[in-house]
């Protein structure tokens, strides 16, 4: 039955009602659809491919359901008016949606192109002489770039650009007649020179006739003419006045049709001004969105699609190189921060900006943070030397700042920057905050006269150059913790806070590690106190004696951060946490002379299966829970001594006296000593070098001889399944052996591969990782997978960045055309010619080449087959025939492959091959041993060893007299003959030309 307008209505309002109550689970019959309005009654509206009454959605004043704008578009309410936001031009009245926005209505010219549908994205003026454009080889030239916006080929000699220049009247116009036709959604490029390496589709006519048309000091309007319609105008841009060579775009770049000021490439997020590439460097093809919008991590970002040259910056927690590849400007252990780096410092080389909070380095031979100079003053902790710029005296080594520059006069005739004094005897400048240990200061910043007190630790010379008021009279250090006193950061009397002494059950504390008992309950040490360690005990179990000069630049193995360092190592043999401030160290020297004995009270707790390390570092980071005793002094083991005997006493037991260590330092100046089996208290000291391991002699204080932990009894750190020491993966790296492919390294020989190079972790994020070219994967500089780079040349049609890293030497678009070359054999490759010592007084025959050249020395190569060569493997070898040893010559250094019947010409001289050579000829400059004229050659080819090709030169005296061989292509041994000898015809002896002075290339017709 046909239902009529007013049926569908009252079908509408009362589906409308069930749906309002929950009535019904369709609004109505469901055989009535439609996909638009227009399928749908005055006053209706489609929603859901159903027709309902419009009223509730298309004049509620309010943007829902499936409009564009507000009661408008979207196949659901009217039509949209301009200015309102469209998706299809069927949202707008005018039926023209441009950029998601309601256009006027545009009438298509009797063409089919109107005005927008070709732009001028880019001008290059006046250009820079020598220099390529950015990620091309080729050299500048003028160039007007068009982008074809629309579905279908657009043929240019139907148009013409024609530029007027605007600024002072002169008469510099032009207009330049187009030609070509541009791809869909493609570009052209206009230029004066040929361009070389644009996308694929990209054409490049060569229309502009001259250079120079664009004067680099000059704004111009440049409109784009419809020269089939009476100049209709199609596009129109203003190019401004800028510098030489400075390349103009679109911006926003194929989005704004009108006519519109181009800008630098400087202002568009620093992007490329590459001919034929969109500002972010991918293809219009594409529309521009293939780099910094696939989702991928492509080659330049940081983190997928943001970083680096090409895309925006990234957000806080995407991987960064530097700050420009943030948004916050602030890159931290490679990771984007919003901190500044007064709270997160800053990686390794790098030193914080307090005014700015940006890292920056000190060492990158440029001015950048806060440095006054390049790469000193500042933050910097180089100062400046005299004559560099300076702003305060703490930026000069000198600290002295005189109007600008660094200083160095004595400060008694010319005084001291602001905030400083002068020290009259020395005449130097220093003040209390210019981290340098000056003037009558007893450490940096500190004690003397004028500054404020020390804290524990540092140098002084009286009592009130502490902050503790504690001078020690023999090793003038500003002591704390051996005083009893309670002062500096401690929480009771010589305990806790920066001590190493642990404080009693019952003394003060302010966290749980204050407390030898490991607990602090509201200030106070509670908990069971730990009993105090018997002599059987504790174990001595590793010495080290005085380091001599060669070992004083070097770190233990596994404590990589500190400098090797005199020191004792005790093991904890129980299972309990014990106290050791009843044992005393004792160190006996046994010499001829004496029998000297330095006693070490050891004020520390040591833990259980753990160890204590008595040293004299200034700093010695320990592993896990290790704790640390200071020496009082660094000559308890001298290397003037012959022997050491090390034993524990206990101060609580006089009869109590554990087994002496003997160690012997004489003559293993800085050599450790270590017991033959962790925590054996039998067992006699021995040197490491003594001690078997599966990773080698191991020194490190705190770590067992095969470098695990005594808390883990000893377990091999390589073999415990977890990271640590100096691993850069579990179990292998650093001091462990070689990693597996996928594996996290530093260096190569981290790597069983022996390569260590670029990769991405499971998250992508960039890592340093063990890689091959036969790990199926991407990595490295490969351009492809396990070819390109620094692995094999790869197979056409795989990607790849240059020529060498396709097998066929042909690198286009970013992948590897043409066939590959071979491999050349027996015959494949000819020896055409040999040019004997030449009469440089004449030319070659020059009436192929137009050339000048005077002779030289050359032995010329043809391809004879159909087919590429690869050279590289290839030698020319040449020997008299009286001599023993032949001249060889490697052709490796050939870069690319020989063209089927093409002739390469390996020399002694420089050819400048435009104007020399045929084109397509390519020649070596690797000819070094002479060819004597009165002397007989053999000549041969050996292709990876293997002889592929031998010739005789004959001795004869006619100087400069070029021998050929005949025929050319006589694959069989010959010998060469003059080249007058040929069927009594003067024949050529150009290098590159066959003997008639035909070209191979073209079989010497």
């Amino acid at each position: 039955m046909q239902r009529n307008h007013k049926t569908l209505n009252l079908l509408a309002i009362f589906a409308s009602l069930l749906t309002a109550c929950g009535c019904a689970s369709e609004a109505v019959d469901p055989s009535i659809q439609c996909t638009s309005k227009a399928d749908c009654a005055d006053g209706e509206a489609c929603i859901n491919n159903r027709c309902v009454v419009e009223t509730n959605f298309c004049l509620d004043g309010k943007k829902g359901q499936n409009e564009t704008d507000v009661d408008c578009g979207g196949g659901t309410c009217a039509a949209c008016a301009a200015g309102k936001a469209c998706k299809t031009n069927s949202d707008c009245q005018s039926a023209n949606c441009v950029n998601d926005v309601c256009a006027e209505s545009e009438t298509p010219d009797k063409t089919g192109v109107s005005r927008g549908d070709v732009l001028i994205a880019e001008i290059m003026n006046n250009v820079q002489n020598n220099k390529p454009f950015d990620d091309s080889s080729s050299s500048q030239t003028e160039f007007f770039e068009l982008v074809n916006k629309t579905d279908n080929v657009i043929d240019l000699t139907e148009f013409s650009i024609k530029c007027t220049r605007q600024d002072d009247g002169k008469n510099t116009n032009f207009t330049l007649p187009l030609s070509g036709e541009i791809a869909p959604h493609n570009a052209a490029v206009i230029s004066h020179a040929l361009i070389q390496n644009l996308p694929e589709g990209v054409i490049n006519p060569l229309n502009i006739a001259s250079t120079g048309r664009l004067v680099n000091s000059a704004t111009y309007q440049c409109d784009l003419l419809h020269t089939s319609d009476k100049d209709a105008l199609i596009h129109r841009v203003w190019l401004l006045e800028t510098s030489a060579g400075t390349s103009s775009v679109l911006e926003p770049l194929y989005y704004e049709l009108s006519g519109t000021q181009l800008v630098e490439h400087t202002t568009v997020n620093a992007r490329r001004h590459t001919p034929g590439y969109c500002t972010n460097g991918a293809l219009y093809l594409n529309d521009c969105d293939t780099l910094c919008a696939n989702n991928k991590l492509d080659d330049g970002e940081t983190d997928i699609d943001c970083g680096g040259p090409l895309c925006n910056v990234c957000s806080e927690g995407k991987a960064c190189k530097t700050a420009s590849d943030c948004e916050s400007t602030k890159c931290v252990n490679s990771i984007c921060v919003a901190q500044d780096c007064l709270d997160v410092g800053c990686p390794d080389g790098e030193v914080c900006n307090r005014a700015t909070g940006n890292c920056f380095s000190c060492n990158d031979h440029v001015q950048t943070g806060d440095e006054t100079d390049i790469d000193c003053g500042g933050s910097c902790p180089t100062k400046c030397t005299e004559g560099q710029t300076c702003l305060v005296g703490t930026d000069c080594d000198s600290n002295q700042c005189v109007e600008g520059v660094c200083a160095r006069q004595p400060c008694t005739v010319i005084g001291c920057s602001d905030g400083y004094r002068c020290n009259s005897v020395t005449g130097t400048c220093y003040a209390c905050d210019d981290n340098i240990k000056n003037g009558n200061e007893t450490d940096v910043d500190c004690g003397g006269s004028w500054c404020g007190a020390c804290d524990a630790g540092q140098t002084c010379n009286t009592d009130s150059d502490c902050a503790t008021n504690a001078c020690d009279s023999k090793t003038k250090i500003c002591v704390s913790c051996s005083d009893n006193i309670k002062n500096g950061k401690e929480t009771d009397v010589d305990c806790g806070g920066a001590c190493e002494n642990k404080c009693f059950k019952g003394q003060t504390c302010s966290v749980n590690e204050d407390c030898s008992t490991t607990q602090c309950t509201n200030g106070i040490c509670t908990g069971e106190d730990l009993r105090y360690a018997t002599i059987g005990d504790i174990l001595i179990n590793e010495a080290y004696g005085k380091r001599g000069t060669s070992n004083a630049n070097k770190t233990f193995t596994y404590n990589d951060g500190a400098s090797v360092c005199e020191f004792v190592e005790l093991v904890n043999l129980t299972d309990e946490d014990l106290r050791l401030n009843n044992l005393v160290l004792n160190f006996k020297r046994i010499n001829a002379d004496t029998d000297k004995i330095n006693a070490v009270e050891l004020t520390a707790i040591i833990r259980a299966k753990s160890a204590t390390v008595a040293h004299s570092c200034e700093s010695l980071p320990l592993p896990g829970d290790v704790t640390a005793v200071t020496l009082t002094s660094t000559a308890m083991l001298v290397d003037t001594a012959e022997t050491y005997e090390l034993y524990l006493t206990d101060s609580t037991d006089d009869e109590a006296e554990g087994p002496h260590a003997e160690i012997k330092v004489r003559d293993y100046t800085g050599i450790s000593n270590n017991r033959a089996t962790d925590a054996d208290p039998s067992a006699a000291m021995i040197r490491h070098s003594e001690v078997s391991t599966s990773n080698g002699v191991l020194a490190s204080p705190g770590y067992c001889a095969n470098g695990g932990l005594f808390s883990e009894n000893c377990l091999d750190p390589c073999a415990n399944g977890r990271k640590d020491a100096n691993e850069t993966d579990i179990d292998c790296g650093g001091a462990c052996g070689t990693c597996a492919l996928g594996k996290r390294c530093s260096v190569n020989d981290d790597c069983t591969s022996k390569v260590c190079g670029n990769d991405v972790d499971a998250s992508g994020y960039p890592i340093l990782a063990c890689i091959s070219c036969s790990d199926k994967r991407k990595n490295g500089d490969e351009t492809d997978v396990d070819c390109g780079g620094a692995c094999g040349t790869c197979a056409k049609g795989k990607s790849c960045k240059l020529d060498r890293d396709c097998a066929s030497f042909s690198c286009e678009s970013n992948r590897c055309t043409k066939d590959d070359c071979l491999i050349p054999d027996s015959g494949s490759i000819l020896i055409t010619e040999v040019m004997g010592s030449p009469n440089t007084k004449d030319n070659f025959d020059t009436s192929k080449t137009g050339s000048d050249t005077k002779q030289n020395e050359f032995i010329e190569l043809v391809n004879t087959t159909s087919s590429r060569l690869d050279l590289r493997q290839v030698t020319v070898n040449y020997i008299k025939s009286d001599a023993i040893s032949a001249a060889s010559v490697s052709l490796e250094s050939h870069i690319g492959c020989l063209d089927a019947h093409q002739a390469l010409v390996v020399s002694n001289f420089d050819f400048d091959s435009a104007s020399d050579l045929p084109s397509g000829v390519q020649y070596l400059h690797v000819m070094s041993t002479a060819i004597t004229n009165t002397s007989q050659y053999d000549v041969y080819l050996l292709s990876d060893g293997k002889e592929i090709d031998r010739v005789v030169r004959a001795a004869n005296n006619k100087n400069g007299i070029s021998q050929a061989r005949n025929p050319w292509n006589d694959k069989s041994a010959t010998t060469l003959v003059l080249h007058n000898t040929i069927d009594d015809i003067v024949f050529k002896n150009s290098p590159g030309y066959c003997s008639n002075g035909g070209l191979y290339v073209n079989q010497c017709k």
